[in-house]
């Protein structure tokens, strides 16, 4: 299984990365939308989990960027308090919603 993990703070990002790699998952880490879409392009992936950082007022645009073309499952996983309702993060395009406190083994099943 491959996912692409979509980050724009980078050690948050690889914090998730080293988590999934320790179950039977690739994990490709990009940062930026244009990083994104060229991973996207090399290689096939079975899924998206995009970290939604607290100090990050852009992450529902950066969602709704993602889903733009993809049918691709996206994850989001929201790291720190949570700004957003369920209702706003689904509607800009996640499939699913978990807080940085699930269980990497939960985000597996998810993601599978």
């Amino acid at each position: 299984m491959r996912v692409l993990i979509y980050s724009t703070i980078v050690a948050s990002g690889r914090f998730w990365q080293q988590k999934l790699q320790a179950q039977p998952v690739q994990a490709d880490l990009v940062v930026s939308m244009e990083e994104a879409r060229e991973t996207l392009a090399m290689a096939t992936h079975d899924a998206i989990v995009h970290i939604f950082d607290e100090n990050c007022s852009h992450n529902l645009e950066m969602l709704r960027r993602l889903r733009e073309g993809l049918n691709l499952p996206i994850l989001v996983v929201i790291n720190g308090q949570q700004k957003h309702s369920a209702f706003e993060v689904l509607d800009a395009g996640a499939d699913d919603f978990l807080p940085s406190s699930v269980d990497v083994r939960e985000l597996f099943a998810r993601v599978r």
